[in-house]
């Protein structure tokens, strides 16, 4: 292929967009993540839009703050269930953390240690090795996430208040005339893909969150309506956020006897196996189908990459890049056939397999 200064105008200005891209990533990654989230809460909230009656602008914008209302209801209402258990259990924490150490000293001498172990030590050999940029680290993502927040309520607002027509064309625009067709179509079919996925998601947390809420007051499980909360929570977060809620609930079942071990353990097991082979192929039926493989390793990056965001955002992400490798890089012909059959153009003849 001839090089002309057309191609090195081009590839001088894409290097340049790279470089500033990375140099001010720290920012970027806020904007692209909330963007994300504002489309996934665009695209549960795009059918009522179509059916409310009114001018786009003012529907757009009552539908917009519906997120922002619902997450303020469910923080206070988090809140006043919280502080309550919370302040009771206060005044038992010496006692818990006695009980604790307690576990912890069987624990040790059935493996045979010289010295037992204690929750002190173990918070001054995390603190030692990885408190301060732990604690750094966790301030710089919660600070992050909060400010995410706010582009994701403003984002919704603006998709729904504003017609698709005026924002998609001049992106598209932005790239070559001969993949504008392929970004159309990914566009169309990522969609409802974001869409199934918050549905799924909600219906799986909420419905994990009240399942573990009757196991736990069943057990008898201290502080209950929070680990039920936070089990709810961390279904965003595929494989490591349920293992990560079943650990903290497993370290406050310690302080309570061998038991509540033993029982939460049987709890965890059905909830998973709810979750595993009932919930996700049910609520998710709708959504991209990327290996589970994918996921796994994929949630770990985005966490680094990220930050709280990633982790949250993990399956949005993977939709993202994996509608785009179906219409980048699989069947061209096939997204092809489907824009010009949606445009009305007459179809082309079919491209040689291997050919751009």
């Amino acid at each position: 292929m001839r090089v002309t200064v057309r191609h090195l105008v081009a590839l001088f200005v894409w290097s340049v967009i790279i470089l500033a891209f990375l140099f001010f990533f720290g920012p970027w990654k806020l904007v692209l993540l909330g963007l994300l989230a504002a489309c996934c809460l665009g695209a549960i909230l795009r059918p009522a839009l179509r059916r409310l009656p009114g001018p786009r602008p003012l529907k757009g914008f009552l539908l917009g703050i519906v997120p922002l209302l619902v997450c303020c209801g469910l923080v206070y209402l988090a809140v006043s269930l919280l502080i309550k258990p919370i302040q009771g259990e206060l005044k038992f924490l010496p006692q818990s953390m006695h009980q604790f150490d307690a576990w912890l000293a069987g624990l040790s001498n059935r493996f045979g240690m010289s010295q037992p172990l204690t929750l002190g030590q173990i918070w001054t050999a995390v603190h030692a090795h990885i408190g301060g940029g732990l604690l750094q680290g966790l301030t710089g993502n919660l600070i992050d996430l909060a400010i995410g927040t706010v582009f994701v309520f403003i984002g919704t607002i603006y998709l729904m208040a504003e017609p698709s027509e005026s924002v998609i064309p001049p992106l598209l625009g932005l790239l070559p005339p001969n993949r504008r067709a392929q970004a159309r179509s990914a566009i169309d079919v990522l969609e409802p893909r974001l869409r199934w996925w918050l549905i799924g998601a909600l219906i799986t947390a909420t419905i994990i969150g009240l399942t573990s809420l009757l196991g736990f007051w069943l057990i008898g499980l201290k502080l209950f309506v929070p680990l039920a909360i936070l089990a709810g929570i961390s279904e965003f977060v595929p494989t490591i956020g349920p293992a990560l809620a079943f650990l903290v609930a497993l370290a406050f079942a310690a302080t309570q006897g061998a038991d509540k071990v033993l029982w939460l353990c049987g709890l965890y097991a059905v909830v998973h196996i709810l979750e595993s082979y009932i919930l996700i192929p049910l609520v998710y039926k709708e959504a991209v189908r990327v290996p589970p493989i994918v996921t796994l390793f994929t949630v770990v990056l985005w966490g680094e990459i990220f930050g709280i965001g990633g982790l949250l955002l993990a399956i949005p992400i993977n939709l993202v890049l994996w509608t785009l490798a179906e219409h980048f890089v699989g069947n061209r012909t096939a997204v092809a056939v489907v824009s010009a059959a949606n445009s009305g153009e007459p179809l082309a003849p079919p491209v040689a397999a291997g050919r751009l």
